[in-house]
């Protein structure tokens, strides 16, 4: 690619008005040509300009910071279910209902979710559930920990 686009510039960065195509002598294919084109891969482009979008009618419609009220910026902007759809009686339901879905700033988003769950275990409790719950055997695993262990 450094003789495609010179040494103007480096491999990682998107085109430039300098650059030269030499459509006969290199063929690229699809996602080789996005990828050279964006500057990234397909889906970090599609992600971004989803984020884009998102936050673009978040701030056109007014609205603010789900938790503190703030401004919302693009660098911070994140969305969030506004209760916690883990753990609910209906969790799809929970997770798709858009009326609990709500946009604030990474770190109160972040803050949030640090929040202890509503049911808290105890020692014992848990280390019966991890007692219940047996993986399906698997030969190769149980050989390589075999021989990793000697048990």
């Amino acid at each position: 690619l450094t003789e495609l686009i010179g040494n103007d510039c480096d491999s990682s960065s998107p085109p430039s008005a300098n650059v030269v195509y030499k459509h006969q002598e290199i063929a690229m294919n699809t996602q080789e040509k996005i990828k050279f084109q964006l500057g990234m891969n397909i889906s970090t482009a599609r992600s971004r300009l989803r984020s884009d979008i998102l936050f673009k009618m978040a701030v056109d419609s007014g609205h603010k910071c789900y938790r503190c009220g703030g401004e919302l910026d693009r660098e911070t902007f994140t969305i969030e279910h506004k209760e916690p759809w883990l753990d609910a009686d209906d969790p799809v339901e929970a997770y798709f209902d858009l009326e609990n879905i709500g946009f604030s700033h990474l770190s109160c988003n972040s803050r949030a979710g640090r929040k202890l769950p509503k049911t808290i275990l105890t020692a014992t409790d848990a280390k019966a559930a991890r007692k219940r719950y047996k993986p399906p055997y698997d030969s190769d695993v149980r050989r390589a920990q075999y021989l990793r262990t000697g048990q």
